[in-house]
């Protein structure tokens, strides 16, 4: 609608600042060869509308949601075009500054071998600005390179550390998920064998212990006298021999808690 907040954006003052040149030469204020062209290179600032977010960047590649694109996918994105916006645009000022005065710089492309060789800080010295604009562009051009390209590069490997840590953790928790699901399981099916024998479970703490019927089934038949029968603190079960070592009950050993009855 026109509004002047959406208008002062980054995104529609780089649109009109690009289409400026159509538009004097649209409205004859201008010729076609007035010396604002490389303002159309501008245009390549336009991607950036589609790498804000992961839900734009969703849009631009066709995936389903926000959620199927993965943070490093984006910064990559995000990488690709900050080192290709440089490198174009300082092409395009270098060949608009350069080409009239000299014939070294002939097309876009010698330009653009120029400026990644420049950028790349290889320097084969075959071409180089003779004008002070073509100057003054490779000067920006490599103090802007030093300065982006490795925080964009940092950025990439922080993004792809934190993917690899992320999925990690995912299939750690998997794992653990996995183990729960199958003790419950297992958990189940001891309860129901437990039920079957008359025996109870305690859970997951594995504790058995037998009931009164069967303990009473299972009693010695020639019990020892009281005063020498052995109780196991454990179930508080009693009737043990005297040479016993462990509860017939519980299955504890008597000697670290069984004690005489009377006492």
């Amino acid at each position: 609608n026109l509004r002047p907040p959406y208008l002062a954006k980054f995104e529609m003052v780089v649109d009109a600042v690009a289409f400026l040149p159509l538009l004097l030469v649209f409205l004859g204020v201008a010729t076609t060869n007035f010396g604002l062209e490389f303002l159309r290179l501008l245009r390549f600032l336009r991607f950036r509308r589609f790498l804000r977010d992961r839900k734009s960047f969703a849009q631009i590649v066709g995936a389903g949601n926000a959620d199927a694109v993965k943070p490093y996918e984006l910064q990559l994105a995000r990488t690709i075009n900050a080192i290709s916006t440089l490198v174009f645009i300082s092409s395009g000022l270098v060949y608009n500054a350069e080409h009239v005065a000299n014939p070294s710089f002939s097309n876009f492309f010698v330009t653009l071998y120029f400026e990644l060789v420049t950028l790349t800080t290889v320097g084969f010295g075959d071409l180089f600005p003779i004008t002070a604009e073509g100057r003054f562009v490779v000067c920006v051009s490599i103090l802007v390179g030093v300065t982006v390209v490795p925080i964009q590069l940092s950025k990439l490997a922080q993004a792809v550390m934190e993917g690899f840590t992320l999925k990690s953790e995912q299939e750690s928790s998997e794992a653990l998920q996995l183990l729960k699901d199958r003790s419950e399981d297992q958990q189940q099916q001891i309860d129901v064998i437990a039920a079957s024998l008359g025996i109870r479970s305690n859970g997951a703490f594995t504790s058995w212990r037998r009931s009164e019927k069967y303990a009473d089934s299972h009693q010695p038949s020639a019990s020892p006298p009281a005063s020498e029968a052995l109780r196991c603190e454990a179930c508080s079960t009693l009737g043990h021999r005297p040479e016993a070592s462990f509860c017939f009950c519980c299955g504890q050993p008597l000697e670290n808690f069984g004690s005489p009855a009377d006492a």
